[in-house]
């Protein structure tokens, strides 16, 4: 298979795409302003033909800069394609394999369960089948633990389900794949990335979104909708420490070069990065799983949908296997997909905070490459963007709150917790009125906390993807009037026991 070693800014639409009614430059354009996104990137990769990379709307909007094929956008969670294609190569190398367990190559690892310590592969941790909960210790990169800190304390994360029973989705697990990964290399992840998969595909501006988006230059802005319905800059979350999870930053034409990888079995420019052997096992779908509500049409019931062993998402389109991953972070929505039946893919990059808009467009591409489906994918993913509006909605307090049942000095005071850490919560005012502040683990990370009902509170982080949860405290009753009352621990997220230092 050949492909053009190169990508341009702005190019023409494949033919198979201007024989539809609508051109899909106008299509793109009108979905961009319908869910209010400042601007994207959109690349089509096809087979013999030169990529197109197409640049919609603007990187930021205080300057109106336009973006094009060499804006940088984050990648977010699309950075794990990059960390199942490291391990990849590991296989290669044989340094790695599907069924060596992780606790071999990188004797640190260990999980809450004694037997997934033991046996748990780089494929489980990639797949999200290690049993590690949803989403469960993002939070530790957040309040200032660093890479040592937080592989220690993977194993304080209590799992949800049996090893290799369910699937859930784990930005630790991923964390987790790249650090056994580099450790089998004998080289940092993202040194072993550059040299082994970012210099032979010539991805020169694509890196350590740490470093590639402060500074400004052609760089997509962050934002994200506030509550009244408008968009306005979001602060960044660069995720420092779980990079093989969400670090990376790239562009469109990067990425094209990147999508031509994958759908040529692992070649570039007729030179082999990954060997087709693995890039067909990074393929093999391992687990099953149902849908979510991050899947959004054509993905379905109906269509199957299935972990593979590098951590794509596979599901059917008629009778055409696709295999997808997205991605989410402050300011940023990402998707790559690939037909490789159809040796097709695309990528779209966009600078807004949870918007559907990659979904609604590569749903629509896939409709035109593939066939319509007589079903309105489009309408389906407007009422979606419907319902993730008025989940991220700040929660609306009780109409009739109780009392909290100390002063305002009975909740303040230093807790820990050993997965968190050292909270420590400060306050002024009166209680019922008062103000409340909480500075989490090494880093002093700050949240907000407000009064909610009782003896609850709910604490507000000023990064969304950090979550907003309650605080229910336990106070110390006490019937002599000479010692004041105060908590002495207090539940985090329903699930976390934090106590009281020096009670």
């Amino acid at each position: 298979m050949k492909f053009f070693a190169f990508c341009l800014s702005l190019v023409t639409v494949s033919p198979l795409l201007r024989a539809q009614e609508t051109p899909l430059p106008s299509f793109i354009e009108t979905t961009l302003r319908q869910y209010q996104v400042p601007g994207a990137v959109v690349v089509i990769v096809e087979e013999g033909k030169q990529p197109s990379v197409q640049g919609f709307g603007v990187s930021d909007l205080e300057t109106g800069r336009k973006v094009d094929g060499d804006t940088r956008f984050q990648l977010a969670s699309v950075t794990k394609t990059f960390t199942g294609a490291l391990f990849g190569i590991g296989m290669d190398k044989g340094e790695l394999s599907f069924d060596k367990p992780v606790k071999e190559v990188f004797p640190p690892f260990r999980l809450h369960d004694e037997y997934a310590t033991k046996w748990a592969t780089v494929v489980d941790l990639l797949s999200h089948r290690s049993g590690l909960p949803a989403f469960a210790g993002g939070l530790l990169e957040f309040v200032g633990f660093n890479k040592e800190q937080i592989i220690r304390k993977a194993a304080f994360i209590a799992p949800a389900t049996s090893f290799r029973d369910r699937a859930a989705y784990s930005n630790i697990g991923y964390f987790l794949a790249g650090e056994a990964t580099a450790q089998a290399g004998h080289q940092p992840w993202f040194t072993l990335l550059k040299a082994r998969l970012l210099l032979p595909l010539q991805m020169t501006n694509t890196g350590l979104a740490g470093e590639l988006m402060p500074g400004g230059g052609n760089v997509a802005k962050p934002y994200a909708k506030t509550p009244q319905g408008s968009v306005a800059p979001t602060p960044a979350n660069y995720q420092p420490v779980l990079v093989p999870a969400g670090g990376l930053a790239s562009t469109g034409n990067d990425m094209a070069r990147y999508l031509q990888m994958w759908l040529d079995k692992g070649r570039y420019a007729n030179t082999p990065v990954i060997s087709a052997e693995s890039v067909e096992k990074l393929f093999t779908p391992v687990i099953a799983e149902e849908p979510g509500f991050a899947e959004l049409p054509p993905i379905s019931e109906s269509s199957g949908f299935s972990y593979t062993a590098g951590g794509w998402g596979e599901y059917h389109y008629g009778n055409h296997r696709i295999l997808e991953k997205g991605g989410a972070l402050e300011g940023y929505r990402t998707v790559v997909v690939l037909v490789p039946e159809k040796k097709w893919g695309v990528a779209i990059l966009c600078n807004l905070n949870l918007t559907v808009f990659p979904e609604a467009v590569r749903a629509e591409l896939l409709e035109r490459l593939l066939g319509r489906s007589g079903h309105d994918f489009q309408a389906t993913i407007r009422e979606r963007q419907k319902m993730i509006d008025g989940l991220v909605l700040p929660p609306e307090p009780p109409k009739h709150p109780a009392r909290p049942t100390g002063s305002a000095e009975a909740y303040a005071g230093t807790y820990s917790n050993e997965l968190y850490g050292e909270w420590t919560i400060a306050s002024e005012g009166d209680g019922q009125k008062g103000a409340w502040t909480l500075e989490a683990g090494p880093g002093k990370f700050k949240g907000k906390l407000v009064h909610w009902n009782k003896d609850e509170f709910r604490v507000f982080w000023p990064l969304a993807n950090a979550g907003n949860a309650s605080l229910k405290f336990k106070i110390h009753q006490t019937h002599q009037t000479h010692q004041p009352q105060k908590a002495v621990e207090f539940i985090f997220d329903d699930e976390h026991l934090f106590r009281r230092i020096g009670r």
